[in-house]
């Protein structure tokens, strides 16, 4: 999710489509408050593609780097730790997945990513560093 010039939050450039074409179990694990982690999700009209498959660090009481809310959604969904590849916008979260022994991909396509961050994020070594989503499908699908 993004904040538009205007001011109005939108889905990341792809997500609606890739959240669609998704056949694998999702769900969404954040360090976001439970309340602003719905209303954005639901300003990006991403609520319904996700349902309830979403965690916050507010549901165990602590945040991440803490890899508690990844293991956690692990478990509701059913999935062991190494079943799941994550994927991360940030440093922490990028720490929190290797912490709780995930696979993990860091995504640097956000409007708020400078190729310092790109940097920093390519420093945890990930599967792949995406510039979009569109990567992800190919990832997921490859030909």
């Amino acid at each position: 999710m993004q904040l538009a010039a205007s001011g109005i939050l939108s889905a990341t450039p792809g997500a609606v489509e890739l959240l669609q074409w998704l056949s694998i179990p999702f769900c969404v694990a954040s360090n976001t408050s439970r309340f602003e982690l719905i209303h954005r999700m639901r300003a990006a009209n991403l609520l319904g593609l996700v349902g309830s498959r979403f965690f916050s660090s507010d549901d165990i009481g602590v945040r991440k780097p803490d890899p508690s809310v990844l293991l956690l959604a692990a478990e509701i969904m059913g999935v062991s730790a190494r079943e799941c590849l994550v994927i991360e916008d940030s440093v922490i979260g990028l720490s929190a997945a290797r912490n709780a022994n995930m696979r993990y991909c860091a995504f640097g396509g956000a409007r708020h990513h400078t190729s310092r961050l790109r940097n920093d994020l390519r420093t945890f070594e990930p599967e792949a560093l995406l510039l979009n989503l569109a990567e992800l499908k190919g990832l997921l699908c490859p030909m």
